[in-house]
């Protein structure tokens, strides 16, 4: 079921945020279409991988990308702070893309939306491109946890990887997004997976690929597309059972 945010009457510029709400393991949680997840309670947003660099580590190679996704991004970071007034931002992994694109150009960028939110708490749960990629410039106030348990949930990069932990697992990772048809066409598109055991984020980078998952009957499949967001049952005629990576990274 799909549902309409209104819009805050402090946010007078941007047109309402479409979001799906459901309960796992007692606690409320918010999907919303900009590809993050809104604890309430908390005051936590969540997302992951951004791949902040991606773009200047492909032009350092010749690759021919656009500039503008980092400041794109950052902008949408900024209007869902702004909405939900959160006051601790969650990262699952792959903050940055590699080394070499840690340029000073995106490092700046970084750092200037940092100052603007300087009071926002920035927890980082490392991924495999952030620990590749190094230490991240002190300015930037971020915190680097190697896992997070809080509530019922265990926040991690990866959450395909089983564990014992007792919590619902809560990651990114692998980009997941499902094929969907209708009639002779389909598209694939970005997709949240929520069951008991495991939460599984869409990569919130602008400049990512995607891995074509295949949801099982115990999950709950929201589909994010544009400004919209919504829930498809499992099973279901609409979507692809065939799961295959599509995903560059």
């Amino acid at each position: 079921r799909c549902h309409t945010l209104g819009t805050m009457s402090e946010i007078t510029a941007a047109p309402a945020l479409d979001h799906a709400e459901f309960e796992l393991l007692g606690e409320r949680l918010v999907i919303l279409a900009d590809l993050a997840l809104w604890w309430p309670d908390r005051r936590t947003l969540v997302i992951t991988d951004t791949h902040f660099g991606k773009t200047a580590a492909f032009r350092s190679h010749g690759v021919g990308v656009p500039e503008t996704t980092t400041m794109h991004d950052l902008a949408r970071l900024t209007r869902l702070i702004e909405f939900t007034k959160a006051t601790r931002l969650l990262h699952l992994g792959d903050l940055v893309h590699s080394a070499e694109g840690c340029t000073e150009a995106v490092m700046d960028q970084l750092a200037g939306w940092r100052h603007e939110h300087d009071s926002l708490e920035i927890l980082l749960v490392e991924g495999n491109h952030d620990r590749r990629a190094g230490d991240l410039p002190r300015c930037l106030a971020i915190e680097r946890l190697q896992s997070l348990n809080e509530g019922s949930f265990r926040f991690v990069h990866d959450p395909t990887q089983p564990e014992d932990s007792g919590r619902c697992l809560v990651g990114g990772h692998i980009h997941p997004a499902v094929r969907m048809h209708a009639g002779k066409r389909s598209e694939r598109l970005k997709c949240f997976l929520a069951s008991q055991s495991r939460v599984l984020l869409p990569a919130f980078g602008s400049f990512t690929g995607a891995m074509t998952v295949k949801p099982t009957t115990n999950d709950r499949v929201f589909v994010a597309h544009g400004n919209e967001i919504c829930e498809v049952g499992v099973p279901s005629p609409c979507i692809d059972t065939e799961a295959r990576s599509d995903r560059s990274k």
